[in-house]
């Protein structure tokens, strides 16, 4: 009775009477599922064939992702400040591919703008408002649940073990103006593993002549890591 029961089915599967096409997201026995009946009947998810294999909703292919923090005004000249700037979420079952990072600085006044293009090539300022800014980025377990953005002034000083989360250890500290918001030079690869959260974070000192502005961008790909696909574009140098 089973037996006949397991034939009829597949024969009703490969008839096309019964759907089978699954749409995870970061579960992967949904994913392991789906290339079981992939690797019975090929036929099931056939390039050639658009009822079977759609590009833009097949949980191979990557998908962008981007985020940014509005502009944020510097609370107080005399205090320590640590804020966010943007996050790159990776769920479980995910790879992140991280393609720029950008950051984001001008004054109050809008009469001074420390990355905008006339200072590109240019990322060490002699001006020590600018060049006391230290950009982090921190990795941070994601359970599904976004915590509130970091924003923190105070009198006392802010180190790196003020933010949340560790250091990304491929690129944990920019010191300098090296990813200039819209540059070229911003393309970057970074590979965020699944369950993460990159943070990018700046810690501004006490300034004297410039109260600022300061926001950043990351853009990103995210991609089911169970996948050939995942596997290329992660090991490819561009």
């Amino acid at each position: 009775m089973y037996i006949e029961g397991s034939q009829l089915l597949r024969e009703a599967i490969q008839a096309g009477l019964i759907e089978v096409e699954l749409y995870p997201g970061p579960d992967t026995y949904e994913y392991k599922a789906m290339e079981l009946f992939k690797a019975r009947d090929p036929s099931i998810f056939d390039p050639s064939n658009p009822k079977t294999f759609e590009l833009a909703a097949h949980p191979a292919s990557q998908r962008a992702q981007e985020h940014y923090f509005p502009p944020t005004l510097q609370p107080d000249m005399t205090f320590y400040w640590g804020v966010e700037l943007a996050r790159i979420c990776v769920p479980k079952g995910e790879i992140g591919l991280v393609q720029s990072i950008e950051q984001v600085l001008y004054d109050d006044q809008g009469d001074y703008y420390p990355t905008a293009s006339a200072y590109w090539g240019s990322p060490y300022s002699v001006n020590t408002d600018v060049r006391n800014v230290i950009w982090y980025l921190q990795l941070e377990y994601f359970d599904g649940i976004q915590p509130a953005r970091f924003n923190l002034p105070t009198a006392a000083p802010i180190t790196r073990a003020s933010l949340p989360g560790y250091p990304y250890p491929e690129l944990p500290t920019i010191q300098g103006l090296w990813y200039a918001a819209q540059s070229p030079l911003s393309k970057t690869k970074l590979i965020v593993p699944g369950n993460r959260m990159l943070r990018f974070f700046a810690i501004v000192p006490p300034t004297v002549n410039y109260r600022w502005y300061a926001t950043g961008r990351l853009r990103a790909y995210t991609q089911i890591t169970y996948s050939a696909e995942a596997a290329a574009n992660a090991r490819l140098s561009y």
